[in-house]
């Protein structure tokens, strides 16, 4: 992999994230040549740090592929050869048909902005997609010939961004490489979901707080695993379009995970059920396709996974502390 990766010249979307910046920091420990584009370095210091000893290239946009400037846009992309496309904005309109309108506009017009500016020199896409294209309840373990069936503008927009890709790749000879992420978790993490949410609860003394009657299923990822297998997929000679799961094909409920986190921090506290109208979703993956072709292997157990996140947030309790 790192013969594969070495003096490589890899532009990077959404590089200051959470998983972004997991990601740049293996990349740079490879040898690549990493361009990241973000609205700002941000705060998490992998990233800081690389920018800082000038070992990554920082361009500021926020969105970057909007035509405002597409001479200045075409030259920060020169010479670049792998595209790795892991930026999402989320919407923040109140409405849902606002909401839509603005998903299409940011993240789907977006994607098809990005691959109009891309150079001749590119020779590979990987995008980070979602395992949600599959629907809420989708056949278990859910493997990439099943049907497709998103229930959300998020999912809805993840598949159509894929669509446009794998038409760019058809009509360019590009390969482009498609990573459906099960629920991606792990230190650095901040996103309002339910490992981070339970443990900052537990750290400050509170019940994990389950929504519903907590029989929801989800396959839960770690991230350097996530790294892994961007990675493999990098390094992967295959020159066909190719779509992959990547998780674990283990299912934890909520009330699973809630329990995980309670007897791994070592608080005495309970969870507690919040009354909702939320149907619960089952989504475990099918990674057969990802460990036969790309020699994809999951290494990172869940309680392991858990712990160091508890950690993690004990030694930054400006992420946790509850009012």
């Amino acid at each position: 992999m790192r013969e594969r990766v070495r003096g490589k010249k890899v532009l990077i979307t959404g590089a200051t994230g959470f998983i972004g910046s997991h990601l740049i920091e293996k990349l740079a420990n490879l040898g690549a040549e990493l361009t990241l584009v973000a609205p700002s370095p941000g705060w998490r210091p992998l990233v800081v740090d690389l920018v800082r000893q000038e070992r990554a290239r920082f361009i500021k946009r926020r969105i970057y592929w909007e035509p405002s400037s597409p001479d200045q846009i075409v030259s920060d992309f020169l010479g670049c050869e792998y595209v790795i496309h892991f930026a999402y904005l989320r919407p923040c309109e109140r409405t849902s048909v606002l909401n839509i309108a603005e998903d299409i506009r940011l993240n789907v017009l977006g994607t098809a902005r990005l691959i109009q500016q891309l150079p001749d020199s590119v020779a590979k896409i990987c995008f980070a997609s979602s395992v949600m294209v599959y629907g809420n309840n989708p056949p278990r373990p859910v493997s990439e010939s099943d049907c497709v069936c998103p229930e959300s503008t998020y999912a809805i927009g993840k598949l159509a961004a894929e669509n446009y890709l794998q038409e760019y790749g058809r009509e360019s000879g590009v390969p482009v490489t498609i990573l459906r992420l099960a629920t991606v978790y792990g230190p650095f993490e901040t996103v309002p979901r339910a490992i981070p949410n339970f443990v900052r609860r537990v750290l400050s003394g509170k019940p994990p707080i389950i929504n519903g009657n907590g029989t929801d299923v989800r396959d839960y990822v770690h991230v350097s695993d996530v790294v892994e297998a961007t990675l493999l997929a990098l390094s992967d000679e295959n020159d066909s379009p190719q779509i992959f799961n990547v998780g674990t094909g283990i299912g934890y409920s909520t009330n699973e995970i809630a329990e995980k986190v309670v007897r791994l921090s070592g608080r005495a506290v309970n969870p507690i059920h919040k009354n909702t109208k939320h149907a619960p979703n089952q989504i475990v993956c099918d990674i057969t396709r990802a460990e036969t072709v790309l020699g994809y292997r999951p290494t990172v157990p869940i309680d392991e996974g858990i712990t160091e996140e508890i950690n993690f947030l004990s030694k930054n309790p400006e992420f946790w502390r509850m009012p």
